[in-house]
């Protein structure tokens, strides 16, 4: 079986975000601890937002972050919720004050396959104020990735109007585990 991957646009978007959070100094620093063969192609403008990458370049970005800052996996959460909140300003913005937050959930499988190629999420209940959903066969995944769908899913959901966001996942997470289950409310 083949290396799982993520898009390009998810590691651009991580540098960006924690340059634009922690500073220069940190981005680089974790760029010194991320693999080789990344850390080379990133400094040489040679990951593309559309091509895809391998899943643990991701990881260790995670873990690199983690391990400059000196912060734990708060980190990781706080990061998919701000690349998010990134992704969907600008033109995305618009479309999403049109929308309800039950709308943009129950689009959400189809955003998590434009970035990940492993792995599937299906929303299992979507009502007004609270979601369901569950992610199988995520092979790479591990505690910090996530956290980091558990923070793009806050910011999406916040995005499109939700108040009050909490995530609550009820089973997986941890690492290793091939599958989540959350739930979300809000007003």
């Amino acid at each position: 079986m083949a290396e799982p991957r993520a898009k390009g646009v998810t590691y651009r978007t991580f540098i960006k975000i924690l340059r634009k959070l922690r500073g220069d100094r940190v981005a680089e620093a974790t760029l010194d601890l991320a693999p080789a063969e990344f850390t080379r192609s990133f400094r040489s403008g040679l990951v593309f937002s559309g091509n895809w990458y391998p899943l643990s370049w991701y990881t260790d970005l995670h873990r690199a972050a983690q391990k400059v800052t000196g912060e734990g996996p708060d980190l990781a959460r706080t990061m998919g919720f701000e690349a998010t909140r990134d992704d969907l300003s600008g033109i995305y913005r618009i479309f999403l004050l049109v929308v309800s937050p039950e709308f943009v959930i129950s689009k959400a499988p189809l955003l998590f396959n434009t970035y990940y190629d492993t792995g599937t999420m299906e929303v299992t209940d979507a009502t007004r104020g609270r979601a369901r959903a569950r992610w199988t066969d995520c092979v790479g995944f591990d505690h910090n990735l996530w956290l980091d769908v558990q923070g793009s899913c806050q910011a999406g959901l916040e995005a499109a109007g939700a108040c009050d966001v909490v995530i609550n996942p009820l089973s997986g997470a941890g690492d290793g585990d091939l599958r989540m289950e959350l739930e979300a409310r809000w007003r």
